[in-house]
C-alpha cells in the first residue's frame, strides 16, 4: 500500500472527468454496453470499501493506481468546490428520431406559429449483441434560454395559453453550460493515507469482485427515504454533481445491472414468465434512456423511479437472475424496427394510458392504453372513451383486474391518504 499524500497537478486536465458529461458509451468484451448509474448525490462525504481491497485509479499522464488492503475504507470529501452552471430551455415538442413524417409536421407546425425554434437530437444508434438499437429523439426547443427554472416555467405557461396546448403542454430542458469543479480528498481510515484528485476518483475491487458503498441514500422525497450500505458489481466513481456536492455512480455491465434492477421492480416470487417479461421490458427501457436523460449529470441513468429502481447486488435473487439470463439481449421493437420505450408502473389502476396523454410526442402503436382485465362489461365498450359516470364507477367499484389482485398490487391499486391543509401547502 502506498503511504503519504499523492500530489496533485493543478494544471492537469482530467480526461475521464470530461467523459462523464458526454453520452459516449463503452462496451464490455461481450459487446454489452457498460452503463453509468447515478446512485446518490448531494453528499458531504462518501465511503467505499471492498472485501478484497480497493484498486484506486488516479488521473494524469502516469495512469497510476493505489492498492488498498482487504476491507480498507476510503472516505472522500470535496475542497474548493465550485458549482456548475446550467440554463433552461422550453421543449415545444418531442418526436422519435426516425419518424420523418412526424418531424416534418412538427417543423411546419412551429414555423406557422412563428416561434423562433431549433431542433436537437438526443440518443443515437447503440450497438448490442446481434443488432443496432436506435433510440434517437428529436426535441424542438424555443431558441431563447432562461437563467432559472422558474423563468422557464413561466414561459411554458405563456406558450401553453397562447397555442392552447393544455392537453400536451411544453416541457423543460436543462442545458449544462459549465461543469462543477473541486478537489476530491480521499482518506483511508487505518493508515491515514490521503489522495487528492481533480473532479473524480475511480475505485474497483482488487479481485474484480464486488465493491460496497456505505450509507447509500435512497428514496429521497418518498416516505421510504433512508440510508443503506449497498454492494455493486463493476466500479464506483465518486465525483461532483451540478452543485459541486459529492455523487456516487456505478459503472457496470448492462446485464449485471439488470440483475440488481429487475428484483427491485418486481417481486422475485412472481411467475417465471412474468419475471422474463419484466427483464425484457427493463432491458429495453434501460437502452431507450441512454443519452436521452440526465444530460446535465455525470451519469447516463439514475437508480430511482425517474429511470428505473436499481439496488445493486444485495437485491439479486436466483429467480430474477435466471430471468435476466434466459432473456439475454431480448427487447421490444416496433414495426418500424425502432426500440420501444417500454415504460411500466407499479400498478396501472386497471387500465393503462395512451403515451401521448402522459409524455411528449405523437401516438405510438405499441403504447396504446389497454384494460388490465378480462372484461370491461358493464363499464364501457373496448376502444370507447368512458363517460364521467362510467369512469367514476370504474374508480369506486372496479372490475376484477390483474394488477389489483396480486399479493403486492392490492396495496397500491386503490388507496386514500389524508393530509392537513398546512401539510398540503408545504408539499
Amino acid at each position: 500500500m502506498m503511504l503519504g499524500q499523492a500530489p496533485i497537478d493543478p494544471g492537469a486536465r482530467h480526461v475521464e472527468f470530461d467523459l462523464l458529461y458526454t453520452t459516449q458509451i463503452s462496451f464490455a468484451q461481450d459487446g454489452v454496453p457498460v452503463v453509468s448509474v447515478g446512485l446518490m448525490e448531494g453528499q458531504e462525504e462518501i465511503a467505499v470499501t471492498a472485501p478484497s481491497g480497493l484498486r484506486v485509479r488516479l488521473s494524469g499522464a502516469a495512469d497510476s493506481e493505489v492498492l488498498l488492503p482487504p476491507n480498507a475504507t476510503l472516505t472522500t470529501r470535496v475542497e474548493k468546490a465550485v458549482p456548475g452552471k446550467s440554463r433552461w430551455r422550453v421543449v415545444l415538442e418531442g418526436v422519435s428520431g426516425g419518424d420523418f413524417k412526424a418531424l416534418k409536421f412538427a417543423r411546419e407546425r412551429w414555423k406557422k406559429r412563428k416561434l423562433d425554434f431549433e431542433s436537437i437530437q438526443l440518443g443515437g444508434v447503440v450497438g448490442y449483441p446481434g443488432r443496432l438499437l436506435d433510440n434517437r429523439v428529436t426535441r424542438f426547443l424555443e431558441k431563447k434560454h432562461y437563467d432559472t427554472r422558474d423563468e422557464a416555467k413561466a414561459r411554458v405557461a405563456e406558450i401553453t395559453e397562447q397555442f392552447e396546448m393544455h392537453d400536451d403542454p411544453p416541457g423543460l430542458f436543462k442545458e449544462p453550460m459549465k461543469r462543477p469543479s473541486g478537489i476530491l480528498v480521499a482518506t483511508e481510515e487505518g493508515s491515514k493515507l490521503e489522495l487528492r484528485q481533480h473532479g473524480m476518483l475511480t475505485m474497483e475491487a482488487r479481485d474484480g469482485g464486488v465493491i460496497q458503498v456505505k450509507r447509500v441514500e435512497y428514496g429521497r422525497g418518498y416516505r421510504h427515504h433512508n440510508f443503506q450500505d449497498r454492494t455493486y458489481h463493476g466500479s464506483i466513481v465518486v465525483t461532483l454533481d451540478t452543485e459541486a456536492k459529492l455523487t456516487a455512480l456505478n459503472r457496470v455491465n448492462g446485464e449485471l445491472l439488470l440483475r440488481g434492477l429487475v428484483p427491485a421492480e418486481i417481486f422475485p416470487s412472481a411467475h417465471e414468465e412474468a419475471l422474463k417479461a419484466q427483464a425484457t421490458t427493463a432491458r429495453g427501457e434501460l437502452l431507450a434512456k441512454l443519452g436521452v436523460r440526465h444530460l446535465a449529470d455525470p451519469y447516463l441513468v439514475c437508480s430511482t423511479q425517474h429511470c428505473q429502481v436499481y439496488s445493486g447486488k444485495d437485491r439479486e435473487h436466483d429467480t430474477t437472475n435466471k430471468a435476466v439470463a434466459d432473456t439475454h439481449g431480448l427487447m421490444l421493437f416496433a414495426k418500424d424496427d425502432h426500440l420501444v420505450d417500454s415504460v411500466y408502473s407499479a400498478s396501472c389502476g386497471g387500465h393503462s394510458e395512451h403515451n401521448e396523454n402522459v409524455w411528449e410526442g405523437l401516438p405510438k402503436a405499441p403504447l396504446r392504453g389497454v384494460a388490465d382485465a378480462p372484461s370491461l362489461k358493464g363499464y364501457w365498450k373496448k376502444g370507447a372513451v368512458p363517460s364521467d359516470e362510467q369512469l367514476e364507477r370504474f374508480i369506486d367499484k372496479p372490475p376484477w383486474t390483474f394488477c389489483g389482485n396480486t399479493s403486492k398490487g392490492t396495496k397500491v391499486f386503490r388507496w386514500t391518504r389524508e393530509y392537513p391543509q398546512a401539510e398540503l401547502d408545504r408539499l
